[in-house]
C-alpha cells in the first residue's frame, strides 16, 4: 500500500561544533577566525596576546593577556573530533598537511600548555576550570 499522507519526511541532522574559552576578566567579545583557530589548535599561535589574535580584536580597548593559549581537546576518539579536525584542515592549509590524522586524537605537541579531557562534558568542565583556556 502506499501512502496518502500530505506530509513530506526528509531526515536531516545538523550540528554545531563551538569553540570555548574561559577569559574572566576580558572586557567584550573575543574574536577568533578561521585561520586564528587552526593556527592556535596547529601550535602556532600560543599566547593570548599574538599580533594576529590582537588584529582581528580592536574592541577590546583593555588588550588581550600575555598568557599562554591553553588549549583543552578531547581525549576520546569522537566524530566531534574527526569534524573539528576536518574543518580546521578546510580553514588552514597547514593544518591538513600536519603529522596528525584526522582519525587520531593526537593533536601534535605545538600546543601550548594543554589538556584533555574526555567527551564533550569534560572538556567543557576542563575549560570552566580552567583560566585562559579555549
Amino acid at each position: 500500500s502506499t501512502s496518502t499522507s500530505p506530509i513530506d519526511i526528509y531526515p536531516v541532522l545538523a550540528g554545531a561544533i563551538v569553540p570555548i574559552y574561559n577569559m574572566p576578566d576580558m572586557n567584550g567579545s573575543l574574536v577568533l577566525d578561521r585561520e586564528a583557530l587552526a593556527r592556535i589548535f596547529l601550535g602556532e599561535i600560543t599566547q593570548w596576546s599574538d599580533p594576529f589574535i590582537v588584529n582581528l580584536n580592536p574592541q577590546l580597548y583593555d588588550g588581550l593577556p600575555n598568557q599562554n593559549i591553553r588549549v583543552v581537546v578531547r581525549s576520546d576518539p569522537s566524530g566531534t573530533t574527526h569534524a573539528f579536525k576536518r574543518a580546521l584542515s578546510h580553514f588552514w592549509p597547514g593544518f591538513a598537511s600536519a603529522h596528525f590524522g584526522l582519525a587520531n586524537t593526537q593533536w601534535g605537541t605545538g600546543l601550548a600548555a594543554w589538556g584533555a579531557a574526555e567527551g564533550s562534558q569534560g572538556v567543557c568542565a576542563e575549560v570552566a576550570r580552567t583560566v585562559g583556556s579555549l
